[in-house]
């Protein structure tokens, strides 16, 4: 964490001081440029460390949640702030679910944004989203102990640029950052904990030049975290 916040700091000090030092460097928009990306990675991943604060001591607030219209919203989001890009979404037979609509929000805001973010095509984004309910054992970590409960199955595919199939275990880690072009490491963590925050699990499979495809597992009645 600090070193994550410390870079950015280092850097807006190095460009700060040229200007100041050196009075032919003020009309450099080059280092002006430089300042305001190192001010954007700073703000991101404050930003992000208050969500992952937020995840981790606020109560969930059930309510019965609309996926598609939820995910409608998440898409004209991502439209505005990628004007240039068309994000195409293929729901299949979404239903409503009993949760925290302001975390399920968030979490595919992040999905959805790494998929308009790592995608291969340069103008277009193509996310496939499918449900399907399952029965899942809920005592997942207590060997030989049984306790079946029904799950909605996500499914999240894109057609993006993938990575390499070895990190998907890691790429849930806070700061574990896959590609040059990542963010600052911080969404699929959040991601993670807004799932756990319902009872549930999210796995990711991918591989490089051949999209990705996150599967999310949520109780279909999740138990309130207090």
């Amino acid at each position: 964490v600090t070193h994550d916040l410390r870079e950015p700091l280092r850097k807006l000090a190095v460009f700060s001081s040229l200007l100041t030092s050196d009075q032919s460097h003020l009309n450099d928009k080059s280092i002006v440029d430089k300042i305001n990306k190192n001010l954007g990675q700073l703000t991101n991943t404050i930003s992000g460390l208050q969500r992952y604060v937020w995840l981790h001591e606020t109560d969930l607030k059930i309510q019965e949640v609309d996926l598609h219209k939820l995910l409608s919203q998440v898409a004209q989001q991502l439209q505005t702030e990628w004007p240039g890009i068309a994000l195409h979404l293929n729901t299949q037979g979404l239903t409503t679910l009993q949760a925290d609509l302001d975390q399920l929000q968030l979490l595919f805001y992040e999905l959805l944004s790494n998929a308009v973010r790592f995608r291969k095509n340069e103008a277009l984004a193509e996310v496939t989203i499918t449900e399907t309910t399952i029965q899942l054992n809920t005592y997942q970590q207590v060997t030989g102990s049984y306790l079946y409960a029904d799950f909605l199955r996500l499914q999240i595919t894109d057609k993006g640029i993938g990575f390499v199939g070895d990190y998907g275990k890691q790429v849930f880690d806070l700061f574990k950052k896959l590609h040059p072009q990542s963010g600052r490491g911080i969404g699929l963590s959040l991601c993670k904990m807004v799932v756990q925050n319902h009872g549930g699990r999210i796995e990711m499979d991918s591989s490089e030049n051949n999209g990705s495809t996150v599967t999310i597992y949520l109780p279909l009645q999740p138990a309130i975290k207090k």
